[in-house]
């Protein structure tokens, strides 16, 4: 019984066992041979070893193919092929395991004993210090004495999934195939880098995480890409670890931070809420595979692991491209070039399947296809950032006019409010004055300030029209020499009756010797010297003193204008001069008013590029006699006019 197994063996075994044809090779060939369909395989449990192998029956089976594939696996993987130099002399080749994941490979020369002699190591796996090749493929140096025939052995351990070609190169050829693969690499580097670096700047210009979001991307896919291509490994200088081993890893942060980036980029919370659950959901998968990769579970599982996130990285990309048109139906102007950027990217992977299946003819730009179009698709996003970054500029030019003109019409509607409130006050104050003493309408004085007020109220009028002109026209407003005392005389002109009526005391100290200053004559009469002293003539105790003094120091004209009144809080001041709004309150007789004076006083200062400096005490402050201290600062105009008469009836 157990011949007739041993005989029915050795027939199952003849059905199944191939010998690969001997290759032959010569000095005169010089282009690269694809020797694959000449290499038989096998496969065997991942803890056997070369010896155990050689001592039993080993069944290999021909490839047959131009191209080998093999699925995630925990089996190790053998290959071995025979070589012959057909030459008279000796022979110096290089075999070429083409492909970025090759794994941990161990190469071996079978004697004619079926011993194996290790020669050396290589692979994607294996740390580049190891490497004799320090390529990006795994490569293995191949020499051959005159006429002499030699059997080899590869063996490979791997949870990578498998596609390979075995290729014979000359020793020339394949460092001209490895540098252009290399510089191709350094230039894909060197743009990432260069996005890299220019939209963070653009994250510290605009403050917006688009930028920041869009670095993170592009670092995590091109970390992926280089992994898989091998770069990462020649710059890791350890002994014991290899960047490719923990390429799951890189391939889930890629995965977060494609699904991070879209999610915001084509505003997807905008939309439905159901986006961000989607989105997450698959985040959560894609960082449990690199849990996985990352700690040493079993290797079966690693396998599983190998086929899922490959089924994720495909679901994550039909995801962002299905989120993408509908971000563009729905209006949102960055998903076209999204959605564009990806065409680039897919336009590369069919130039790669057509090599693959072989309408298109293979050269280092076509085999690289897939990288050249990830650069197009993160140049594209880039410039989709930058057009954002010019609509955000434009929407931020258009508030900023838009902020200017509220509070151009504010400050317009203030001076309407305000300032002809004045000048009304004070017909007011004397048509009521007539009706009680008959005997006053006879009088100059009376129709001098009526017309005066009446003027007053033209010439507001008359700026405002023109200041909303200059905005219009774009011109600034015309600033010139005005007499600072001149204007000081004409305001208390004005509020003179107003002072008698609350028996307040006016004490003027003006220098007559100071220059004229830099300002416009209607605005800064009615809207900065006028509020000042109605405020503080509202504000004033019966009884008390309003003083007011000019003098010059240091190339500057100052004017003081200092009341006995109730004071203003710090608050308010504080608020005043942080540019908000502050609230009117009663004066001590209870006089009303809009709150705009001081507001219109800080704001015209600024536009004289003058200073407006406001000190004051309260009854809280505890600090002696209330009051407010006004400090007007101009600079002095190049024009020198001389002072204008004092007006009658000061």
């Amino acid at each position: 019984m157990s011949i007739f197994r041993l005989i029915i063996l050795y027939l199952l075994c003849g059905l199944v066992v191939t010998k690969a044809d001997v290759i032959n090779l010569t000095s005169t060939e010089r282009n690269t041979l694809n020797i694959t369909s000449q290499v038989s395989f096998t496969e065997t449990d991942a803890d056997k070893t070369p010896y155990n192998i050689s001592q039993g029956h080993v069944i290999y089976k021909a490839i047959d193919s131009d191209q080998f594939v093999k699925s995630y696996s925990t089996q190790k993987l053998w290959f071995e092929f025979t070589l012959k130099n057909t030459d008279s002399g000796p022979l110096q080749r290089v075999l070429v395991f083409d492909t970025s994941l090759s794994g941990e490979l161990s190469f071996y020369e079978k004697t004619d004993d079926g011993q194996f002699n290790f020669i050396e190591r290589s692979g994607s796996s294996l740390p580049a210090i190891q490497k004799e090749l320090k390529s990006l493929k795994a490569a293995f140096a191949i020499n051959l004495k005159a006429k002499e025939e030699k059997t080899y052995v590869i063996t490979r351990k791997s949870l990578h999934q498998l596609d390979v070609k075995f290729l014979i190169k000359t020793y020339e050829k394949f460092l001209a195939d490895d540098f252009e693969q290399k510089v191709l690499l350094t230039f894909y580097a060197g743009v990432v880098v260069a996005l890299f670096v220019y939209n963070l700047f653009l994250y510290f210009h605009s403050k917006s995480n688009d930028y920041l979001r869009y670095c993170i991307f592009i670092s995590c896919i091109a970390a992926t890409v280089l992994n898989i291509n091998g770069v990462l490994d020649l710059f890791i200088f350890s002994d014991t670890e290899s960047a490719s081993k923990f390429l799951m890893a890189f391939s889930s942060a890629s995965v977060v931070a494609i699904l991070f980036f879209s999610y915001y980029f084509l505003r997807l919370y905008e939309l439905n809420p159901l986006w961000k659950k989607f989105y997450t959901s698959i985040g959560v998968v894609a960082v449990l595979h690199a849990i996985v990769r990352l700690f040493p579970f079993d290797t079966k599982l690693q396998t599983i692991t190998g086929i899922s996130i490959d089924i994720t990285i495909l679901f994550t990309i039909l995801a962002v491209i299905i989120s993408g048109i509908f971000s563009l139906r729905k209006g949102h102007i960055l998903a076209k070039y999204f959605l564009i950027s990806w065409t680039f990217f897919f336009a590369g992977v069919l130039i790669w399947l057509g090599i693959y299946y072989g309408p298109i003819p293979k050269n280092l730009y076509t085999t690289n296809a897939i990288l050249i179009g990830n650069i197009f698709e993160m140049l594209i996003i880039a410039f989709a950032l930058s057009y954002k970054l010019n609509i955000l500029e434009r929407q931020k030019r258009d508030a900023e006019i838009q902020a200017k003109d509220k509070e151009r019409y504010q400050r317009l509607v203030r001076v309407l409010c305000h300032d002809i409130g004045n000048s009304l006050f004070i017909i007011q104050g004397f048509t009521k004055n007539a009706l009680k003493r008959p005997e006053l309408i006879n009088q100059n004085i009376t129709w001098q300030k009526i017309h005066k007020a009446t003027q007053n109220m033209s010439n507001i009028l008359k700026t405002v029209r023109e200041q909303e002109n200059a905005v219009l026209t774009q011109d600034q407003i015309n600033l010139g020499p005005v007499c600072l005392n001149s204007l000081l005389q004409e305001t208390l002109f004005y509020f003179n009756d107003k002072c008698k009526a609350k028996n307040l005391i006016l004490q003027m100290d003006l220098n007559e010797k100071i220059p004229l200053i830099r300002s416009e004559k209607t605005s800064l009469l009615n809207n900065v010297l006028n509020n000042i002293i109605s405020n503080a003539i509202k504000f004033s105790h019966s009884r008390s003193i309003i003083s007011v003094k000019t003098y010059q120091k240091d190339q500057q004209i100052y004017c003081e204008i200092i009341d006995q009144g109730v004071g203003i809080s710090r608050e308010k001041i504080r608020s005043l001069i942080d540019g908000h709004f502050i609230q009117s309150t009663q004066g001590t007789h209870g006089e009303h008013g809009t709150g705009y004076g001081l507001t219109l006083i800080r704001d015209y200062m600024k536009i004289y590029g003058g200073h407006f400096e406001i000190q004051s005490t309260t009854a809280q402050d505890k600090n002696g006699q209330n009051g407010t201290k006004i400090v007007l600062t101009f600079c002095a105009a190049k024009e020198k006019f001389p002072i204008e008469k004092k007006l009658e009836g000061l």
